[in-house]
């Protein structure tokens, strides 16, 4: 029993590697075929030598049969890839890759996008979720369904609220040091300014009339809000004391 089912994982293993290796890395070629068989695309953002949450997300679901299985079948699939080691990939395809990250506005890795062939309209966007490949794929499937609605009613200060953490740790990082002190009480401003700006989001948050549905979501949100808040004066802190030790 133990020998058939050591067999049959081996089995599963070289079918799953034999799927990866004729998926799409062409954006346009795969829009075109999604356009051709009025299929929605799915595009995955990955950083795939560097980023431990998408090597997650690859070893734990889009190498797994039943994602490719639903990836391949109800969408046009395609993995974009942004290695540290570039390497093996054409300058063509690491000009494009870029252009589409400018394009769709993604900041983080992964990013699993689903996108409307026929207007390349972003209906909603997700990433790594712990459970396994039947769990994402449930979770996705719940996500496609409530697209319409998130997109009246969270997507907007969601955007806001990942756009407002991007921009304000940029800022942080671009802190230059023409003194110490003069360092320390930018940082010390920066955090301060930031902390008001994430209680704020977190207020209109909390006020937001939302249907039952999106509960889940907006308490999830919620608590990023959150820990977002609790981290800013840790790092902030963390920063200082680095800085003045030096």
């Amino acid at each position: 029993m133990k020998k058939h089912t050591y067999l049959a994982s081996i089995f599963a293993a070289i079918v799953s590697s034999i799927a990866i290796a004729d998926i799409s890395t062409d954006y346009d070629a795969s829009l075109a075929k999604a356009k051709a068989a009025s299929k929605p695309l799915l595009v995955l953002f990955t950083g795939s030598d560097w980023c431990i949450w998408c090597q997650r997300l690859e070893k734990e679901v889009t190498s797994q049969t039943e994602f490719l299985d639903f990836a391949t079948n109800d969408y046009e699939y395609v993995v974009l890839d942004f290695p540290s080691d570039s390497s093996k990939q054409k300058p063509s395809e690491i000009k494009r890759n870029g252009e589409l990250q400018e394009k769709f506005a993604v900041q983080g890795f992964p990013s699993m996008l689903a996108i409307d062939s026929a207007t390349e309209e972003v209906l909603f966007t997700t990433g790594y979720v712990r459970g396994g490949a039947a769990k994402w794929v449930e979770s996705f499937k719940r996500d496609a369904a409530l697209a319409p609605i998130r997109k009246k009613y969270l997507n907007p200060i969601e955007k806001e609220i990942l756009d407002f953490s991007h921009k304000f740790m940029k800022a942080a990082n671009e802190i230059g040091k023409p003194t110490k002190l003069e360092t320390a009480e930018k940082i010390k401003d920066l955090f301060d300014k930031g902390a008001k700006k994430m209680e704020e989001l977190k207020a209109r948050l909390d006020a937001l009339d939302i249907p039952k549905e999106l509960e889940e979501d907006k308490a999830a949100l919620a608590q990023y809000v959150k820990e977002g808040l609790m981290s800013l004066r840790e790092i902030a802190d963390k920063k200082v004391e680095e800085l003045l030790a030096e």
